[in-house]
């Protein structure tokens, strides 16, 4: 996307275990004022009208609000989901390696787009919310009777678990607070880190420049985090990880449980 393309010029996100913490911090932000900060649009609630991409998320849009020309009338975009609903986001970037397509824009292969259009849809009626339109007439059978089939034909899961364990970290080791340059090789299935102190973001960012200059034909990706540790740095950035397990572990439930009440 060129840079003219952006609608917002920065973003936060927040991550819920579960619906009830999503909802109420929805109702608390929704009726927040914010210092500097107007609504620029109504919030899109992608959790009780999902798109049809499977995609569940809510979004709060805001204009900042400042005396400098620069910075006045910036747009700022705050995300909030659930852990379910995280962990199908991030298992889509992975899904966009192995396809080789742009999964996140609805384009490419049909049969992963299908795959995880179905995949959310379990997930939303396992939260007990509101599932894409396309499979609103879908009883609990149907939802197994579907997954199994695709999963039979293309192997989606065994092709996820293969790359995640096929994924070799560099330098790895303990880190401490500060900063991490984290770029993935995505053709050799790697993932290096380099680590900064908190009072080295300078050379950070230089070294991560560097970096990102290097990088053509969507063949790798750097980014570029603040960080106190290794868990915390792969629970925030999975996708760069290749680390699609929590989801993997949702799907193999929900199979478990199709076979148990014999609907496959």
């Amino acid at each position: 996307m060129g840079l003219g393309g952006l609608q917002d010029i920065g973003g936060a996100r927040f991550v819920f275990e579960d619906i009830p913490s999503l909802l109420a911090a929805q109702k608390i932000i929704a009726s927040a004022r914010l210092e500097h900060f107007v609504a620029d649009r109504d919030p899109y609630d992608y959790v009780k009208y999902p798109k049809e991409s499977g995609y569940r998320s809510i979004h709060f849009a805001y204009k900042y609000v400042s005396d400098n020309d620069d910075y006045d009338g910036l747009r700022v975009e705050l995300q909030i989901r659930t852990r379910l609903q995280h962990d199908w986001a991030m298992a889509v970037e992975t899904g966009e390696l192995i396809s080789k397509s742009p999964l996140k824009a609805s384009m490419g292969d049909e049969h992963w787009l299908e795959f995880f259009k179905l995949a959310s849809a379990v997930f939303a009626k396992k939260e007990g919310m509101p599932v894409a339109e396309s499979f609103s007439g879908y009883s609990e059978q149907d939802y197994c009777v579907s997954y199994a089939k695709l999963d039979k034909a293309y192997k989606f899961l065994d092709q996820l678990q293969a790359l995640v364990r096929a994924v070799k970290i560099t330098d790895e080791h303990a880190l401490k607070m500060g900063y991490a340059v984290v770029l993935i090789q995505f053709e050799e299935k790697m993932v290096q880190l380099r680590h900064y102190d908190v009072d080295a973001l300078e050379e950070a960012t230089k070294y991560y420049s560097e970096v990102e200059k290097t990088i053509k034909d969507d063949k790798a990706a750097v980014v570029l985090v603040s960080v106190s540790d290794m868990k915390e740095l792969q629970d925030a950035y999975p996708s760069y990880f290749l680390n699609a397990g929590e989801f993997i572990q949702s799907l193999q439930d929900f199979n478990s449980m199709c076979k148990a009440k014999k609907y496959i």
